[in-house]
């Protein structure tokens, strides 16, 4: 931001310091007691603390998997459905925000609509693992959206 005087110009810059509260002023280009002519820039750099924001990832494994249907893989694990007798493929699914493991849950491999809750400061790094194999990863700027969608 640019702030017009009669003496001097003053620009506004941010930075992160964690140590300090949020607005403080971290410098200055000029010392005090410096005399400016008229027309001088001075910049100010100001503590700017990015928060922490909650966000959603929502994850189609059927369509991760590219998934039709049984297999017939040998690695694959398969739930029994006691009630109708048919057999349903499953995968565990892990969601990793930077390095950090947010979830990691078994899902039925048809499933098209799971949610996963996670937070973070600015750009973070999502990755989807279904059984431990990378399958999906994206940076999200958590300053600019708050959901993300993996196909």
């Amino acid at each position: 931001m640019l702030k017009e005087n009669e003496k001097f110009e003053v620009i506004e810059v941010t930075e992160q310091d964690t140590t300090k509260p949020d607005g403080t002023i971290l410098k200055q280009s000029l010392d005090a007691g410096t005399a400016v002519e008229k027309g001088a820039k001075i910049t100010i750099t100001i503590n700017q603390i990015e928060k922490i924001v909650e966000a959603n990832a929502t994850i189609n494994l059927k369509s991760i998997l590219n998934y039709t249907g049984s297999s017939g893989n040998s690695n694959t694990n398969i739930y029994n459905n006691t009630s109708t007798g048919i057999q349903v493929e499953e995968a565990e699914v892990k969601v990793v925000v930077g390095n950090d493991t947010v979830y990691n849950k078994t899902h039925k491999k048809y499933e098209t609509n799971i949610g996963v809750k996670f937070s973070g400061i600015g750009t973070v790094d999502v990755k989807i693992y279904v059984d431990n194999i990378l399958q999906k990863r994206q940076q999200v700027n958590l300053s600019e959206q708050n959901s993300v969608t993996f196909e």
